[in-house]
């Protein structure tokens, strides 16, 4: 052997010690190991296109009662939402006439009425009092119920922000308490305080509508749902054969597939799920 072939030297079980001098000599190069991007193609794997359960929403009212409207069409062609029909987040959607938030917050007109009137009469007998011509008793129980209409107040403004009610909506109550207080000869325009507006949570396509005017809803009724078709999933049957290959490359595994409603057109995504379940009769498992 030649001098350079005997100075090689092992380091380890598949090790190669090569001297500098050496690999010179005998134009050895050296490369960061990869992992090799050929591409497989597996025969036979048909799946479906699938809506993507992230990219899907049912619509519902906050509130249970009657519609009176529904949105309009954006394009203006037609007089009321359609399936299939393209919505952006925030649209109107429909209006549902809610006598329990209209009940609650007439509740809250009552209470601040009331308190406007309970704090003069604690104001007057707390004068009495000061100047020796009244009961402390009867200041100290109008000052209790003072106290308790406030928690009142307070527990309601709280239920309506649970419901979330706008703090627009809750201002509007106390203008109209101030007109009935303090301008109680003039003429107080009608509060659409039981309407509920439904909007469109997402921007997509309306895929099912299941409501008319004049429909009684609950807060569980999906009056509409909307889905976002710019993406869509594919859930394909792979044969159980080939699943270890699978099974062996890196995630996300990249795959191009076409339609056969489109031969020549290919797009790409990424094999990001692996079903565990192997179906009986076709000996496949689902994939997305």
């Amino acid at each position: 052997r030649s001098d350079d072939t005997q100075r090689l030297t092992r380091s380890g079980g598949d090790t190669l010690y090569v001297p500098a001098d050496v690999a010179a000599k005998m134009g050895l190069r050296t490369a960061i190991v990869g992992t090799i991007q050929t591409p497989i193609s597996l025969p036979g794997f048909q799946g479906v296109l699938a809506l993507d359960n992230d990219r899907l929403s049912r619509v519902h009212s906050r509130f249970g009662g009657e519609v009176v409207e529904l949105g309009h069409s954006t394009d203006g062609s037609d007089p009321t939402l359609r399936v299939g029909e393209h919505v952006q987040q925030g649209d109107l959607m429909a209006v549902v006439w809610s006598t329990e938030l209209g009940e609650k917050k007439s509740a809250l007109v009552d209470a601040m009425v009331k308190i406007r009137a309970e704090e003069q009469l604690r104001d007057r007998l707390k004068k009495l009092f000061e100047e020796g011509a009244g009961a402390g008793r009867n200041y100290r129980d109008a000052e209790k119920d003072v106290q308790a209409r406030r928690a009142e107040i307070a527990s309601l403004e709280r239920t309506l922000r649970t419901w979330r009610v706008t703090d627009e909506d809750i201002e509007d109550i106390h203008t109209e308490v101030k007109h009935l207080t303090e301008e109680s000869t003039s003429a107080i325009k009608p509060s659409d305080w039981a309407r509920v507006e439904v909007r469109a949570p997402m921007s997509g396509v309306i895929l099912e509508k299941n409501v008319v005017v004049g429909d009684i809803v609950d807060t569980d009724t999906d009056l509409f749902k909307i889905g976002d078709l710019s993406q869509l999933a594919v859930w394909a049957h792979v044969y159980e054969e080939d699943l270890s290959l699978l099974q062996s490359l890196p995630r996300p595994i990249p795959w191009t597939l076409n339609l056969p409603s489109q031969p020549k057109t290919f797009f790409s995504g990424t094999l990001d799920k692996i079903g565990a379940v192997i179906d009986p009769t076709q000996h496949t498992a689902l994939v997305s």
